[in-house]
């Protein structure tokens, strides 16, 4: 149980603290309600600081926290920091790297280095993607990172296979719209089997489809 004295009024006057309106530490706490169980000691108060240090203002710096709470509970060196110079070992720079962290900061508070990150980055790899192709395909689409192999990202790849897209067609389509990976299989087997009954599936870059509302791809291939 919560010790509301000692614990939650603490936690929440420093999130205050940090510029964060009302608003947005009910969105905290709502994202990630453990973080009221924790002492105001054990919270990283580095990592605010550290945000900063790489190149975000506050305002990006209370985006972060809120999107993703559980972040002031990830230590610095042995976590955060690891996966930032990762990032920037795979190419980015300090800009990619903030825009990549604003937008989806659950890449470096919850997806393992060496059980996610790195296994993803290899596929893409094996796929036939060189290191600046590997990069771009991740900064449209961090959230790949974090995808099964086996249960989703190989069996996307099967079905661009079964449509006969060659290593070379996969490689430009995952880099034109990565986004795909995140669709689910049967959306994509739908919209792939009627353009290719139309004798249309080559003559569209996957991202003119893929991104379309089924309203919109209803409206324009199947009428």
């Amino acid at each position: 149980e919560c010790d509301v004295d000692s614990k939650v009024k603490p936690l929440l006057g420093w999130l205050s603290d940090l510029g964060l309106t009302d608003l947005e530490v009910r969105k905290a706490v709502v994202r990630c309600p453990m973080i009221v169980d924790v002492s105001l000691e054990k919270i990283s108060k580095p990592v605010p600081l550290w945000l900063k240090n790489l190149g975000m203002n506050d305002s990006q710096v209370n985006k972060v926290i809120v999107k993703s709470p559980s972040l002031l509970m990830c230590t610095l060196a042995g976590n955060l920091k690891l996966k930032v110079q990762w990032l920037k070992d795979l190419g980015f720079d300090d800009t990619q790297v903030v825009k990549i962290i604003t937008t989806f900061p659950h890449i470096i508070c919850s997806y393992k280095l060496e059980e996610n990150m790195k296994p993803r980055v290899q596929w893409l790899k094996d796929l036939g993607m060189d290191d600046s192709q590997a990069a771009e395909t991740i900064a449209k689409f961090p959230q790949l990172l974090g995808y099964s192999l086996e249960e989703n990202l190989k069996p996307k790849v099967s079905a661009l296979r079964k449509y006969n897209f060659t290593n070379s067609q996969i490689v430009i389509a995952l880099v034109g719209c990565p986004e795909l990976l995140g669709l689910s299989s049967k959306r994509l087997e739908h919209r792939f089997g009627v353009l290719e009954s139309s004798g249309l599936l080559m003559n569209y870059s996957v991202g003119t489809f893929m991104k379309l509302t089924d309203a919109q791809f209803s409206a324009r291939f199947e009428q």
